[in-house]
């Protein structure tokens, strides 16, 4: 449907696509410490849960 609607032809998808996922970094779940996905989860319990890995992550990483 997102094709479609793009009115791009299958090269530009293609070329789109690699762009976009050359740009992510996928980590195994195993960089994020228990301690800090617990913290994660009491910080997010009561807003959204979908959010707890996130910021675990950032956690992690000392992003503030």
């Amino acid at each position: 449907m997102i094709f479609q609607k793009s009115r791009l032809d299958n090269k530009q998808i293609r070329e789109y696509s690699k762009f976009i996922f050359s740009k992510l970094t996928v980590l195994p779940s195993i960089v994020i410490s228990n301690e800090n996905r617990q913290y994660a989860y009491n910080l997010c319990k009561n807003v959204d849960l979908k959010d707890i890995t996130y910021v675990a992550l950032s956690i992690e990483l000392g992003i503030k």
